[in-house]
């Protein structure tokens, strides 16, 4: 219930992120320039809305690990009442799933956006034409074996089963990391 108790707070804040002129190709941009003014409760609620409603964020990786990496109070608030029940139910150990191009993969500079479910990685990777920068890289499907401790943040409304790895634990995976067959 506590996410009840500043949900008027973060709405104030994601108001913002849905004025006049920002779209999603310029949201997370909103958002760096409106953080340091908001609350804790406010920056972790909004975040999270700037980050899934917003696209081609592929050069914009590092600046988003920094936002994702804060230590600002409240983190918990980045998860509804009902993911964190999802995250809390998730075993220790889990399989992830990225859809990336061969130039990240080869780079081991990962992203923070992971699922745990393949067919939305194949999505992402292969049919999912908002990520301008990387449209014409060649794209992969990759895996990896991830503690649950590694994670920050569980999304379930949008049927994604998106999971967001802490920005400290993408260099670990590394030598686990491994391409994975298409489903299709």
């Amino acid at each position: 219930m506590e996410y009840l108790k500043y949900q008027d707070e973060i709405e104030v804040a994601n108001q913002q992120l849905f004025a006049i002129g920002i779209g999603s190709l310029n949201r997370m941009y909103q958002f760096e320039y409106i953080c340091d003014d908001l609350s804790d409760a406010q920056y972790w609620g909004s975040l999270k809305l700037a980050f899934t409603a917003s696209d081609n964020l592929y050069k914009r990786r590092k600046q988003i690990r920094k936002l994702f990496a804060s230590t600002r109070p409240l983190r918990h608030l980045i998860m509804s009442e009902e993911e964190h029940k999802l995250f809390d139910a998730l075993p220790d150990k889990i399989i992830a799933y990225r859809g990336m191009s061969i130039k990240e993969f080869e780079s081991a500079e990962y992203n923070i956006s992971w699922t745990l479910d393949k067919k939305v990685a194949e999505f992402f990777a292969y049919k999912y034409r908002r990520n301008f920068d990387t449209s014409d890289h060649q794209k992969i499907v990759v895996k990896a074996e991830i503690s649950k401790s590694s994670i920050m943040a569980l999304w379930h409304d949008r049927e994604e089963q998106e999971i967001i790895i802490k920005p400290s634990e993408l260099k670990q995976l590394y030598p686990r990391i491994e391409p994975t067959k298409s489903s299709e």
